[in-house]
């Protein structure tokens, strides 16, 4: 599950074509809410709903992207960083409280670290790709809607199910 940005594909999908496999399997820009998350097999009317209601519950709000930071890795990886992080946390803890068996990330990190990914790749590679993005910044886009995303067969995202916030 996550939260689109399609107003950052203009500044960072070039980036994520070169250095990202996110970009290659059909994931727009966005900010991670929930993955893994229930296999689409699972996904019945009443999971549906549930996260439905959860997104329901979450206010429309505006997010701008001011700078860039760095997730050390292994390997490391470039991001935008949202302000205001703690919607995005806050939904994520919601989704989590309502699907316990499915923490962020598979439970690797103890600290939920809104991001847009940009690039992932070693530091050297990523410092003049901070610059030129950093450069493009501010960037601001309205958050009113989560995309429950289904992976197929071959490894490609699609979208599942557009969540509105309320």
């Amino acid at each position: 599950m996550l939260i689109p940005v399609p107003e950052a594909a203009p500044y960072v999908d070039g980036y994520r074509a070169r250095f990202t496999h996110a970009h290659v399997v059909g994931l727009p820009p966005h900010v991670t809410l929930l993955y893994p998350f229930v296999d689409s097999a699972e996904l019945t009317t009443g999971v549906l709903r549930e996260v439905e209601r959860v997104v329901a519950d979450v206010d429309q709000f505006e997010v701008t992207f001011r700078s860039v930071a760095r997730l050390e890795g292994p390997p490391p990886t470039l991001y935008l960083v949202p302000q205001p992080a703690a919607p995005f946390a806050d939904l994520t803890r919601a989704l989590v409280a309502a699907f316990p068996a499915y923490p962020p990330y598979g439970g690797r990190y103890e600290e939920i670290v809104p991001h847009l990914t940009v690039a992932t790749a070693d530091a050297a590679t990523l410092a003049p790709v901070a610059a030129a993005v950093s450069a493009s910044l501010p960037l601001a886009a309205p958050v009113v809607e989560a995309w429950l995303m289904q992976c197929d067969e071959r490894g490609r995202w699609h979208l599942r199910r557009r969540l509105p916030l309320g």
